[in-house]
């Protein structure tokens, strides 16, 4: 496959799967908290298109408003990270001084900082009686601004080369405006580093919500998310009865693989 029709592909499952998590409510007719307990683990059916889990949920409604919180949450966190990277690239690329030094250290200390053990931490000093809304702003927040420093320090050496070259030097010696400097010369250079980085981040960031969710640590029941639908398979007698909660797996799979060929490669030391 080439890597025209890899990205249009690509493209493709990404605006289909968004486009499905936004009809959710349209698409699936049953509420996602909704308890038919005759029917546990029921297969697939006209019914109930991906059969239900062990409360006699119907997995199809669970995986769309689930997705919708896995992914949502996902995009704030990169969005984010890529928005606070950008910001102290930026800066740090057009500063020759103090604080290019102070943003790059920061940077430095950001990613020797084990921040799974943080989040962890953070999430289990939380009170149990947060509303699920407030669990994913708090973990989407404290994922997005720990994970800043990859992007800003890639984007700091991008800005600082893109700060050094001749005709950028020559606009400022004939009294450019850093204002002009930044939006003629250095966002676009930067934009298309920070799409990449972005696509790169999101898939990162969708696992870490449905990890934290998975052990009970992310938004929890009855609110749906790909981690509290995937919880029960911990369990080899719900796994054995009910495969169809797994159903979340081929769809994180394909967005890992999908915003890989959209990202393209880039190097990250």
């Amino acid at each position: 496959m080439t890597a025209g029709w890899r990205n249009r592909a690509a493209a493709a499952y990404l605006l289909a799967l968004i486009v499905a998590l936004l009809l959710a409510p349209a698409l699936a007719v049953q509420s996602p908290e909704q308890q038919n307990r005759e029917c546990p683990c029921a297969a697939p059916s006209a019914r109930f298109l991906l059969g239900t889990d062990e409360l006699g949920r119907d997995v199809w409604s669970r995986l769309l408003h689930g997705g919708r919180i896995s992914l949502g949450a996902g995009a704030l966190a990169a969005t984010l990270s890529t928005g606070l990277g950008l910001l102290a690239g930026a800066s740090a690329g057009l500063s020759r001084g103090w604080w290019r030094r102070i943003v790059l250290a920061l940077a430095e200390l950001f990613l020797a900082v084990p921040w799974l053990y943080l989040l962890l931490a953070v999430r289990a000093f939380l009170p149990l009686t947060l509303r699920p809304g407030q669990v994913l702003l708090l973990l989407s927040g404290t994922i997005g601004v720990a994970g800043w420093a990859r992007p800003g320090r890639l984007l700091a050496q991008l800005a600082t080369e893109v700060r050094e070259r001749e005709y950028v030097e020559i606009a400022e010696s004939f009294g450019a405006q850093r204002r002009h400097l930044i939006w003629r010369h250095l966002l676009p250079e930067l934009t298309g580093l920070a799409r990449t980085l972005f696509l790169l981040m999101l898939p990162s960031y969708v696992l870490a919500e449905v990890a934290l969710s998975f052990f009970g640590l992310g938004v929890g029941e009855p609110a749906a998310s790909w981690g509290n639908l995937l919880a029960p398979l911990r369990h080899p007698a719900t796994a054995a009865s009910c495969p169809q909660l797994a159903s979340p797996l081929p769809l994180l799979a394909l967005l890992v693989v999908a915003c890989e060929w959209l990202s393209g490669r880039v190097e990250v030391d």
